[in-house]
């Protein structure tokens, strides 16, 4: 973007103004205000550029005079653009809609993105939505993942699953180390909790240490019955917790045997009590009452009162 040479010749405080923005695009903020102090013009036109420059200098409101005094300004659209960006971070990004809805047929994802982020500070999340959806349609680069960020926290926040992954494998594309171990942890979670676990055990088994994630999964498939898969999230998780799991999921599946073997490795730590809990309800299903009994006197008394069907196979027994 430049000024003509001859425009600048014929008007001497516009070779100033485009001092001041040389200083401006070299860091030189303070130079670029001292240039502009005293500073007059009569012309709009003039005027119009010195108003640009304070508001690149971070006074917003010298944007707004800039395109009230020149709206044919040759810069508008990039005018526009950085209004909608400062009035968003002052958080009155309102004020910026109109400017930038008369750029809506550009179909530009940077202006979409802006108007989203802008409908979002503003709690419309339903506009904020289209146009963040539109970003993510024909967007690229940081502008898209930028507009996926924000879709993956306004779908978990309405529990959006797949809207939820589906702005997480945009982050993704590209991402290395940390910042994709983490995301593809965050797209577990939203696979599971889209009950989507054949997605999220191929993510699964790519990862190490994510026991906490392999019995979210293996809860979830208890909760459709489906034993055999949770079995097998629950060898994942192992451990104490694990065997917990496999012995709850045995015990439904009338395998009180092998559930009494899994249960053992849960017998100490915080799945004790549990664990002798679900043991005792074995004994009590393979009519061994006097079993039962003394499973469950084992446990802590506060800790049986916790559990009503504890008590239940208690008074029974």
């Amino acid at each position: 973007m430049c000024i003509r040479d001859r425009e600048m010749a014929s008007q001497p405080s516009l070779k100033r103004a485009l001092e001041a923005y040389v200083a401006y695009m070299e860091g030189r903020s303070e130079d670029a205000r001292v240039v502009l102090e005293g500073l007059e013009e009569d012309r709009k036109e003039s005027r119009a550029w010195v108003a640009f420059l304070h508001g690149l200098l971070g006074e917003t409101q010298g944007f707004k005079e800039c395109l009230s005094l020149y709206p044919r300004h040759p810069w508008s659209r990039e005018i526009k653009l950085l209004m909608g960006q400062a009035f968003l971070e002052e958080g009155v990004g309102e004020e910026a809609l109109g400017y930038l809805m008369s750029l809506e047929s550009d179909r530009d994802p940077q202006v979409y993105l802006l108007m989203g982020k802008i409908y979002h500070q503003m709690g419309n999340l339903l506009a904020a939505r289209n146009y963040l959806d539109r970003v993510l349609s024909g967007g690229k680069g940081e502008e898209r993942k930028e507009a996926a960020a924000l879709v993956a926290r306004l779908a978990r926040q309405k529990e959006e699953w797949d809207k939820v992954a589906s702005a997480l494998k945009v982050l993704l594309q590209g991402a290395s180390g940390e910042e994709a171990l983490n995301l593809k942890k965050e797209l577990v979670e939203a696979y599971i909790k889209g009950g989507r676990t054949k997605d999220a055990r191929k993510v699964l088994e790519e990862l190490e240490d994510v026991s906490d994630l392999w019995a979210a999964m293996a809860r979830v498939l208890e909760e459709r019955r489906d034993w055999r898969e949770a079995l097998e999230a629950w060898d994942k998780v192992g451990g104490p917790r694990g065997g917990l799991g496999k012995g709850r999921v045995l015990l439904a599946m009338g395998k009180t045997a092998q559930a009494r073997e899994a249960l053992e490795k849960a017998l100490e730590g915080e799945t004790r009590e549990e664990a002798l809990y679900l043991m005792a309800q074995g004994a009590w299903e393979e009519g061994d009452a006097d079993g039962c009994l003394k499973l469950l006197r084992e446990i802590d008394e506060e800790v049986l009162r916790s559990l009503p069907q504890a008590a239940h196979l208690l008074a029974r027994a």
